[in-house]
């Protein structure tokens, strides 16, 4: 099963589908579970082999003084990691001023710095990470993306979870 999606021209799949060619997975970016067995980050394992766990995890950050600005200026060396990839966004109330993705093995880990607030004014003392525990725990690296944001960092606060419950 392939997990791809892409965007056509309207003309091969017709306007009202928008342009859409349609897939085997309706999220763009799925990718099928590849193997028979996932590895899990501290689970919980019912009585009938069925698997609970936090599939993705969501802090909202509050940087310290200047440290936001400092991230922004340093992103690109807060991790060794196999490929990082950073944007820039326009303003836009919001969204984040910048975003930073951080390739670790099979997974990544997403940075956001700088949140727009509805004055179109800049916030750099927020932040936010948000990364999947069971792809990223056991990975040293990980560990010192955190203890660097750690050392910029108030006062984290959980946003989101997602909870997995795998059927074997």
């Amino acid at each position: 099963m392939s997990g791809e999606s892409k965007q056509i021209d309207e003309d091969e799949n017709g306007p009202e589908n928008g342009g859409m060619k349609s897939g085997p997975c309706l999220i763009a970016g799925f990718h099928a579970l590849s193997c028979t067995s996932p590895s899990y980050y501290n689970p919980y394992r019912g009585v009938n082999k069925n698997t609970l766990s936090v599939d993705m995890v969501r802090l909202s950050l509050t940087f310290k003084g200047d440290r936001g600005e400092w991230l922004s200026r340093k992103g690109a060396q807060l991790t060794d990691c196999d490929e990082m990839s950073a944007w820039t966004s326009k303003i836009r109330p919001g969204g984040w001023y910048e975003l930073w993705s951080f390739a670790l093995g099979g997974s990544s880990v997403a940075l956001g710095i700088g949140f727009m607030e509805p004055s179109c004014k800049v916030n750099m003392h927020k932040g936010f990470i948000e990364f999947n525990p069971n792809k990223v725990a056991g990975d040293k690296r990980f560990h010192g993306l955190l203890k660097t944001l750690g050392t910029c960092v108030s006062k984290a606060r959980l946003k989101r979870f997602d909870l997995a419950y795998d059927i074997p």
